[in-house]
């Protein structure tokens, strides 16, 4: 399915690189180590018919949830019935060069929707990656751009992007559950439906659990429903161990609680209580195939117990 319009739900939480000549830009805070890079896009207009096309570069190493690459992560896209620009560009799919990630990516900016062809532009690249076929994971990527080429059919922006690996929580006294958390919470038919994924350690009773948890897809609600969300089934196999059991989810001011009943080997359950704070998010919206509008919110963040 090829997603359409991108919609930021959250704050910017990586770092935004210094582009020397252009402009003095700091660091967005955060601690762990960055990642740098450059980026270039192309925005081009066909004189017949108006239609708008942007072409996205990103090279350099990108370090995903998990995993490290190096090289190219490419795409096109063509702007849809809404007014897109540089600083907001939809949903575009990618690809790599060496082969081994996929995902999607969009774009979203400070500055707003409409920047002057002459104009510098900051502008944060979301991205849902995979590696090697790994679980996607949202990451951001922020960048400032400046014009580098300009003729009658459109204009490049050329810069640098800073990535900042979050990914994994540092604590001073780290509780035995904590990790890094990713909620997917998708539109269905007016309502709405989510999934867990969680990567890091939980303990289950007097036992501890080392690797990723994922969920299947709740059943859908509506706001009429009220709370809790609908009730999940999480299970993972990791180092020699398993885990399973239901987990229903509730929204806070800062992410999200959940209620769990986890049994480690096949053992009696145990309650568990995640308590997740959401960090980075967007929202992906575009047309399915029978003509309606769907969106996928992904919100990664770190959760503890």
């Amino acid at each position: 399915m090829l997603l359409l319009r991108a919609t930021a739900l959250g704050s910017l939480v990586a770092a935004i690189a210094l582009m020397p000549g252009v402009a003095n830009a700091t660091s967005i805070g955060v601690s762990a180590r960055v990642e740098t890079g450059t980026v270039t896009i192309t925005q081009t207009t066909d004189p017949g018919t108006g239609a708008v096309d942007f072409a996205v570069s990103i090279k350099g190493p990108i370090h995903g949830h998990g995993w490290t690459y190096t090289g190219e992560l490419s795409g096109t896209r063509q702007e849809s019935a809404y007014n897109e620009s540089i600083s907001e560009i939809g949903t575009f799919d990618i690809a790599a060069d060496p082969a081994g990630v996929t995902g999607m990516c969009n774009t979203s900016s400070i500055i707003g929707g409409t920047v002057s062809s002459d104009a510098p532009v900051d502008t944060t690249i979301y991205c849902v990656l995979s590696k090697d076929g790994s679980t996607p994971w949202l990451t951001v990527i922020d960048s400032y751009l400046a014009p580098d080429v300009t003729d009658t059919t459109g204009t490049t922006w050329r810069g640098y992007y800073a990535l900042t690996d979050t990914s994994t929580p540092t604590f001073e006294k780290p509780p035995p559950t904590h990790g890094d958390s990713q909620v997917i919470d998708e539109t269905v038919g007016g309502g709405d439906r989510y999934k867990l994924q969680l990567s890091g350690q939980v303990a289950v009773g007097s036992g501890l659990y080392t690797g990723e948890i994922s969920s299947d897809w709740s059943g859908v609600s509506y706001i009429h429903d009220g709370e809790p969300e609908p009730t999940v089934n999480a299970s993972g196999t990791d180092n020699g161990h398993t885990v399973t059991g239901p987990c229903s989810g509730a929204w806070t001011s800062s992410g999200w609680n959940f209620d769990c009943s986890l049994s480690l080997d096949s053992g009696p359950a145990a309650d568990v209580r995640l308590s997740i704070v959401t960090g980075n998010s967007m929202s992906f919206c575009g047309d399915t195939a029978d003509g309606s509008t769907q969106c996928d919110s992904y919100a990664t963040g770190e959760y503890t117990g």
